[in-house]
């Protein structure tokens, strides 16, 4: 068919008017939106530039840029927005689109307590959709969106009220295709992050059924950007690790409740250091597995929690302070407020299950600057099961840990950790390397330990926070060193308390209960322990008469070894307990006991002037008694009439009271007194010698000193020592060594 010019001019000026329109569409629409930018998004916005070719549907947008309320800063920005549409498919009901293409796009999040820099656009679009009169329903298409991209992006996250920032660049998206029909969406995530470290994950919708299932996963991620946000809660110098994961999340679009999460969490290569750079937590890897995690329904389920070869450094300071609980930083108390009644009226109950925790070759190393010289203790290869850890059931942990020199430690553990008022727990140390403990020692009494073993079981309860102890120490050969001269805290004879508490086979045993209250803010389980164990072997060791005898089963008996001055001869009472010290040296050979006898002379004279006074009257009243009767003459009574008449007439003084009686007998008995008073002292001292002598007891074992006081008493008392050489002071000489003659 032949044209017609004039159709020529007429087709000629159509296709300059489409050329026109492609060429100068662009060019409008970048106008517009520089300009109008506020009234669409209430935001100013810069394009670039803009090129589409209506025929092919592709459009390539470029220098995009959203701007901060007041134009302060750049929000939201890329360099190229491609976006390739299918338009023979729209013919055939689908909306189709075979690219998505974004080039290093960088957004800029900040939050100001509850508001996001964002907030504004998100009510202004709301604002704009709900001015909007509703259209009515149109025929629906198929949407579907392949091959969406993001090349390099930036995201920034600060946070304006801790100061905190994150930064995630290099992130890399890939989703092969989003559908909206009855298709399964397939979405792939890959973002690699600047610290280091990849996230995947695989993600799959029904748009039927309105079901999701995200798989994540992530591959040595850096956690050291994490360092800011644990700095809130504990003030550390430095934090690093690396995590991977396989996590599962799925769910119903709309149904928060049917939020599932499980899968496997493993961090690597952890440690946390102290304000002066000391790692006092690290460990090679800690694996959790998450059987079941429904968030809403605020509850969790960990099949497993795994640590290898965890390691912690723990210091004691003199203050009573350790190097912990210092660096917990305090929340404000209206935030706990807050959060706790946050928590109780949301959250409706937490529900935690652990099924298994366990330890691994785990260290931990402990350093005591409580004594002079700092107490170092390092425990190695430690084994933890803790099985069923919840808010209802009981929960049962059992350790096992090495020690130095062979030494081992066991733990076991029976309780509830969310109720702390009722649980039950055994300690039990078998430690041979005893010497590495002479730092406390020699704070506590100025004696080093040179040898000896130990062994340890400490049982306790608590019951409504009272607890209940019993801890029973059995020692072997131990030998303690010469003292330092070091102040200590107890001045007490520990050598001679230890070695009256071993038995025949160089054994200790000693059993030392323990009490206190938990609810005391104050309290502390291991210092309740230390005092308790320390105070009762002070006061074992105390009183070494008392260890001497309970060691021979005399009781108390030897605390009280009064005589008589006047009869010098060993009575039934006193022999009992003379035989009860000779064994006692006889069983510890390398006991040296001093005899110390406290004699009242000026008492003595009245005394021994009384008693002459009273012979003199026994003889007058008994002319035909030739052997003279102590016990007659003792029972003489004082206040008899007949014996007052006696020293009224012999006195020549009128007797009012017991004390005109008594200095009335001493003026008419003084010198013959005086003469028995040198004797006596000698006398009883000898005795006792000679008593304890036919017994065995050698010269080395017993020492006698007379000291002269005004006390008023009569008694022998008791100190006792460890000879410093044994060979020597078994002589065969079995005289005893009598001083203050």
């Amino acid at each position: 068919m032949k044209i017609s010019k004039r159709t020529k001019i007429i087709l000629l000026c159509v296709s300059l008017g489409i050329c026109l329109i492609i060429v100068i569409a662009p060019f409008l629409v970048k106008s517009y939106i520089n300009s109008n930018g506020e009234e669409l998004t209430g935001r100013k916005l810069e394009l670039g530039g803009l090129y589409h070719n209506p025929l092919t549907g592709y459009t390539r947008l470029r220098d995009f840029k959203m701007m901060e309320p007041l134009d302060t800063a750049v929000f939201m920005s890329f360099d190229t927005l491609v976006i390739n549409l299918d338009l023979y498919k729209i013919f055939g009901g689908t909306f189709s689109i075979s690219e998505i293409t974004l080039s290093n796009p960088e957004i800029q999040i900040a939050k100001l307590e509850t508001t996001f820099n964002y907030t504004d656009v998100a009510n202004y679009m709301i604002a704009g959709d709900e001015s909007t009169e509703p259209e009515e329903e149109s025929q629906t298409f198929d949407i579907e969106l392949n091959n969406i991209g993001f090349n390099d992006g930036v995201l920034q996250f600060h946070n304006l009220v801790t100061g905190r920032n994150w930064l995630f660049d290099n992130i890399n998206l890939a989703i092969p295709g989003l559908y909206f029909d009855n298709q399964d969406t397939d979405v792939d995530l890959n973002l690699a992050l600047r610290d280091g470290g990849e996230l995947r994950s695989n993600s799959e919708y029904n748009n039927q059924l309105g079901t999701y299932k995200i798989d994540l996963e992530l591959e040595k991620i850096n956690l050291s950007p994490l360092q800011t946000f644990i700095k809130e809660y504990l003030d550390i110098s430095d934090f690093g690790g690396e995590m991977d994961a396989q996590i599962e999340i799925s769910g119903e679009v709309g149904d928060l409740d049917q939020l599932l999460v499980s899968g496997a969490i493993e961090v690597n290569d952890y440690y946390f250091a102290d304000p002066e750079g000391q790692k006092f937590l690290y460990g090679n890897k800690v694996t959790t597995v998450m059987e079941e995690i429904i968030p809403m329904k605020y509850s969790v389920v960990i099949e497993s929690i795994t640590a290898t070869q965890p390691g912690l450094f723990y210091e004691m300071y003199v203050d009573s302070t350790d190097n912990i609980r210092p660096m917990v930083i305090e929340q404000g108390e209206q935030e706990n407020e807050e959060n706790t009644s946050t928590d109780s009226t949301e959250s409706g109950g937490f529900e935690l299950l652990i099924k298994t925790i366990t330890i691994e070759d785990g260290k931990f190393d402990f350093k005591d600057h409580n004594p002079e010289t700092p107490f170092e203790y390092h425990f190695a290869s430690i084994a933890v099961d803790i099985q069923n850890v919840s808010q209802v059931d009981t929960t049962k942990l059992t350790m096992d840990a090495t020690a130095p020199d062979d030494g081992e430690v066991s733990f076991y553990w029976e309780g509830n950790f969310f109720d702390l008022d009722h649980q039950a727990f055994t300690m039990k140390t078998n430690i041979p390397g005893l010497p590495a403990f002479s730092p406390y020692t020699i704070s506590f009494f100025d004696v080093p330990i040179t040898e000896g073993s130990f062994n340890y079981t400490s049982t306790n309860h608590i019951d409504n926070g009272s607890l209940e102890g019993l801890h029973t120490i059995l020692a072997s050969d131990i030998t303690l060193g010469e003292k330092k001269g070091f102040e200590s805290l107890y001045d007490v004879p520990i050598k001679v308390g230890l070695y009256l508490l071993e038995d025949k086979d160089g054994n200790i045993h000693m059993e030392i209960p323990v009490e206190g209250t938990t609810d005391d803010p104050e309290f502390r389980y291991s210092k309740v322990v230390v005092n308790a164990v320390i105070n009762g072997i002070v006061k074992l060791v105390t009183s070494p008469i008392s260890l001497i005898g309970k060691l021979v089963g005399a009781g108390n008996e030897l605390d009280d070894l009064s005589y008589d001055p006047l009869n010098v001869e060993i009575t039934p009472e006193f022999e009992t307990k003379m035989n009860y010290l000779a064994e006692a040296l006889l069983q510890k050979p390398e006991l040296k006991v001093k005899m110390i006898q406290h004699f009242d002379s000026e008492q003595a004279g009245k005394e021994v002037a009384t008693y002459l006074v009273k012979q003199d009257y026994y003889k007058k009243s008994h002319r035909n008694t030739d052997v003279m009767d102590y016990y007659a003459v003792s029972r003489v009574d004082l206040k008899d009439d007949e014996f007052v008449k006696y020293i009224n007439r012999k006195a020549e003084s009128e007797i009012k009271n017991d004390k005109d009686l008594a200095e009335a007998c001493y003026q008419l008995k003084q010198k013959e007194a005086q003469k028995l008073l040198d004797t006596i002292p000698q006398g009883w001292n000898n005795l006792v010698v000679s008593f304890l002598s036919e017994k065995g007891v050698q010269q080395g074992n017993l020492e006698i000193e007379t000291q002269q006081d005004k006390k008023g008493t009569f008694e022998y008392e008791l100190e006792a020592d460890i000879m410093e050489d044994l060979e020597e002071a078994v002589a065969a000489d079995t005289t005893a060594t009598v001083s203050g003659e």
